[in-house]
């Protein structure tokens, strides 16, 4: 081979192994890539996610849609933003899983109750007095001082609400005048969490 075709020869490989470095550069960006959107999105707020949850050596798969720092969905979602996609992470976290309630009518006030005029005459710490106005002398019905009530079922009673101890709250389906959160129950949760999908998904 004569020295024009042997620096031929070298001018193709060279051109060859540029084209391999390139296909090889191309695959590995694209492993890359694939890894990165399959394997670490980072978890923003209002994305949806797919995550297992386990405590106690017990897992559930479940689906928080918009998450969002103010925990509307989980107390636990605040600690989720910025997490990855494959990301595991053990959370502490307290949670109110009830409250106790107190009824709250004011002393000389007329309620509007399904159509009707309620009127409270005179409240005590145990009860208080109550009468459709207009008509007749007061009954005195005993004031619930507190009573317990699981978190779903007050959240269901009032539109979605967290408790808040010593707010007042109104449901005018259910009672004319507000209750008062006198207390809740919090416990700590000690949990694992992995992070399974996130971004535009459907349950």
């Amino acid at each position: 081979m004569n020295g024009k075709n042997l620096l031929k020869s070298y001018e193709l490989l060279g051109i060859a192994a540029v084209g391999a470095i390139l296909i090889l550069s191309v695959l590995i960006s694209g492993c890359i890539d694939s890894i990165t959107y399959l394997g670490g999105k980072t978890i923003n707020e209002g994305d949806n996610i797919k995550l297992n949850i386990t405590e106690n050596n017990t897992t559930e798969t479940i689906f928080i849609k918009n998450i969002s720092a103010q925990g509307k969905n989980q107390p636990f979602e605040k600690d989720l933003i910025g997490m990855k996609v494959g990301e595991k992470k053990n959370i502490i976290y307290k949670e109110i899983v009830s409250a106790k309630l107190s009824q709250e009518p004011t002393p000389n006030t007329v309620y509007s109750f399904r159509g009707q005029k309620i009127k409270i005459f005179n409240v005590t710490e145990t009860s208080f007095q109550i009468g459709q106005e207009g008509y007749g002398l007061p009954e005195t019905l005993p004031k619930i001082i507190p009573r317990e009530i699981d978190k779903n079922a007050f959240k269901s009673a009032f539109n979605n609400e967290e408790p808040v101890k010593g707010r007042e709250y109104i449901n005018l389906n259910s009672l004319p005048w507000p209750v008062k959160v006198v207390d809740v129950k919090i416990i700590s949760k000690n949990i694992t969490i992995e992070i399974l999908n996130a971004g535009n998904l459907t349950a």
